[in-house]
């Protein structure tokens, strides 16, 4: 496959495109800020315009600032609505733009990264994500639903903590053992084992 790493720091895009370059991969960067909307259908767009289709999409951002998403009674509404365009406008704009150019060219195949927290309620903490994750869950079953016919597949991928920058700079440690206690395998995950199902659900093999 051609990858395009969809990124509003086109510095760290970079590097990381070096750094797969050199693993034997094919990738190329496109500018996407996820606070923007109008950069969602431009990112597909671009990709479309220099490859003539988009075969796969993959969401994978989320988000949600552990500092402001508290109980319901310490919650912000604004906080609540930037939680909500960030979790589920990401999805709903980028997928909108793709799905049309995958009906065309006989079908796609979409993986929206939700969120163990989604199925997992957590107490006196984090009103928003795991709700808003839940909804990501959701739109892929919508979407599923609308589109399966014209050859389009729609999943979910729902991880745990994984240890990812975000999760290094923002979940503090006390939170996460404890959290990473109740495993079964008692450790968080690394980004490579997520995706391992993403790259299953892009392929032929997940066809049905």
């Amino acid at each position: 496959a051609k990858a395009y790493l969809a990124a509003r720091n086109p510095e760290r895009a970079q590097a990381m495109i070096e750094r797969l370059t050199k693993e034997g991969c094919s990738v190329s960067y496109v500018y996407n800020d996820a606070y923007k909307q109008e950069t969602y259908k431009s990112m597909i767009e671009e990709t479309v315009e220099k490859e003539g289709r988009i075969d796969i999409l993959v969401n994978n951002f989320g988000t949600s600032d552990p500092t402001k998403d508290l109980d319901i009674k310490s919650t912000e509404y604004d906080e609540f609505l930037r939680t909500l365009n960030a979790n589920i406008g990401s999805v709903f704009l980028a997928s909108q733009a793709a799905i049309s150019h995958m009906t065309k060219n006989g079908g796609g195949s979409i993986i929206n990264i939700s969120s163990l927290a989604a199925r997992c309620g957590t107490v006196g903490a984090s009103t928003l994500y795991g709700p808003l994750k839940s909804a990501v869950i959701k739109l892929a079953v919508s979407f599923a639903g609308e589109y399966a016919a014209y050859g389009v597949r729609v999943n979910s991928v729902l991880p745990g903590f994984t240890a990812t920058p975000a999760v290094a700079a923002n979940i503090k440690p006390d939170y996460l053992k404890r959290n990473t206690d109740d495993t079964l395998l008692r450790r968080v995950g690394v980004p490579e084992e997520i995706a391992a199902p993403v790259v299953f659900l892009c392929s032929s093999r997940a066809s049905y």
